[in-house]
């Protein structure tokens, strides 16, 4: 348990040695990291006036720029957005690259709770924050935070010289004096979010920074000796066997038999604009509440994902309701996690977002077709869920269908796509390969359904032979999900 009033730098621990040549060692361990695709994330956390700003730059006074760099987030940009996190995902370093954190995830925790749910909203962002820094742990990524402590009278004496100084008042607001009004009970809650958060994969260093230069010359020579002992552990697992156990799993597509179902042409039209019409009366329902929609579509090539996506959305308002297609990601998105183009993508405020193929690629198509090691793929099942639990936490609604489709139905249409003018740029060798790896992505499908599906963000498995079938249930299973939600 940490008590910051037992953290002090003793002069064993004051580092005898020049800013520069600790830099020029850091950068030069930083140039070996990048090589081999090993990410950095160091995040800087503390009281008011601690120095976080002197000690990010000695921290980056010599490192190079190109793939070293600092975000910095303001406690006003997470009332913009229902999804905690995605500040932070959309900061996110690439692969090899080195960021540096000014605040992180933790800014909104360590402001002092106002909240009547304080509890459980706690609770939830904790939750996401630990899963998230888990992700990241696995995925090679170094994250390392440090917490500044400042006793009350270096704080006060701060905040009175730079109050004096004309350039340097504007680093003091309103939050600063409050902090040192309040010392021992903002520290008291301090203390007790860094425990909270103190995980085993990301653990915090309390750094006494009464003195800036020595406190900043103590973290970057711990940043050079934590560096080294994670990139040998990283190595290691790399060079490990990767063991690798099959998941005996439900045939559960066998419930949902694709040609089963079916729907006349005059029963279509009866029942399909009432529902469009519905749909349309639950966006602006939505809009009103300020809720936010997500909403996936997985299933086999030709199995009508676009057709039921597009007759969803034909009368809702575009301005909140947006197409996400999601294709193989490019060499720019490879230089991140897999989630990351994802987070970027989610609704911020009173939109609904919906995905063409989503984030299930991971445990589909990179699992089949081998883009993705085995342990990527079947730790990306948990990865998901937790995922998912964030969004739901966070109050956005979140349905998930999968279209199950024959393959003598798939090859009809692969068929009719390759003889129609209008329709042949749906067909792809792509998907000609991947009707050839059906048993491989059969199992893959159930397995993903049996592994993800969830009270809060269930899966819809849709018989999708019969297209007008198909889009009814589409829009009647939305319909039913967000009336349930909004209740």
């Amino acid at each position: 348990m940490y008590n910051f009033d037992e953290y002090e730098l003793d002069k064993k621990d004051i580092i005898d040695a020049k800013v520069k040549d600790l830099g020029d060692n850091l950068d030069k361990l930083l140039r070996v990291l990048r090589k081999e695709d090993i990410t950095t994330i160091v995040m800087i956390e503390g009281f008011e006036s601690a120095g976080r700003g002197d000690m990010m730059k000695y921290i980056m006074r010599y490192l190079d720029k190109r793939y070293a760099d600092v975000a910095t987030f303001e406690r006003v940009e997470y009332k913009k957005h229902k999804l905690y996190s995605q500040i932070f995902w959309w900061n996110m370093p690439k692969r090899g690259h080195f960021k540096l954190f000014d605040r992180s995830l933790y800014r909104g925790l360590l402001r002092m709770p106002k909240r009547d749910d304080h509890d459980i909203h706690l609770k939830n962002r904790l939750d996401a924050i630990k899963n998230m820094e888990k992700l990241l742990y696995d995925d090679d990524v170094i994250v390392i935070k440090y917490f500044l402590n400042i006793s009350k009278e270096e704080q006060k004496d701060r905040i009175k010289k730079m109050k004096e100084d004309k350039y340097l008042d504007i680093y003091i607001d309103k939050k600063d004096v409050e902090e040192n009004k309040h010392y021992e009970e903002y520290k008291t809650h301090y203390e007790n979010i860094i425990n909270l958060s103190d995980f085993e994969f990301s653990p915090w260093s309390i750094i006494p920074s009464n003195n800036i230069k020595d406190a900043s010359l103590y973290v970057i020579n711990d940043i050079i000796m934590r560096l080294q002992s994670e990139r040998e552990r990283i190595l290691y697992n790399r060079r490990k066997s990767n063991k690798f156990s099959e998941k005996e799993v439900e045939d559960i597509l066998k419930k949902y038999p694709p040609e089963n179902n079916k729907l006349s042409k005059e029963e279509y039209k009866k029942r399909l604009k009432p529902l469009q019409k519905r749909a349309y009366e639950l966006q602006l329902e939505l809009i009103e509440r300020g809720k936010n929609v997500v909403v996936a579509f997985e299933g086999m090539d030709a199995a009508g994902k676009g057709g039921g996506i597009k007759r969803l959305l034909k009368y809702m308002d575009p301005r909140n309701a947006h197409v996400h297609t999601v294709a193989s990601p490019t060499e720019h998105e490879n230089s991140f996690n897999y989630l990351w183009r994802f987070y970027r993508d989610f609704p911020r405020d009173r939109e609904i977002a919906i995905f063409d193929r989503s984030w299930y690629g991971r445990v589909l198509v990179e699992r089949v077709e081998g883009f993705a090691t085995r342990s990527e793929w079947q730790r990306a099942y948990n990865e998901i869920n937790n995922m998912e639990k964030e969004l739901t936490d966070s109050g956005i609604i979140v349905m998930k269908f999968f279209l199950n489709i024959s393959l003598d139905e798939q090859m009809k249409r692969f068929k009719e796509r390759e003889e129609d003018p209008d329709k042949n740029y749906k067909i792809t060798d792509d998907d000609w390969r991947n009707r050839e790896k059906f048993p491989d992505y059969y199992r893959a499908f159930n397995e993903m359904l049996a592994l993800t599906n969830s009270k809060n963000a269930p899966w819809y498995i849709i018989s999708s032979d019969d297209k007008r079938y198909a889009r009814i249930q589409i829009l009647e299973k939305f319909i039913a999900w967000i009336e349930e939600n909004l209740k």
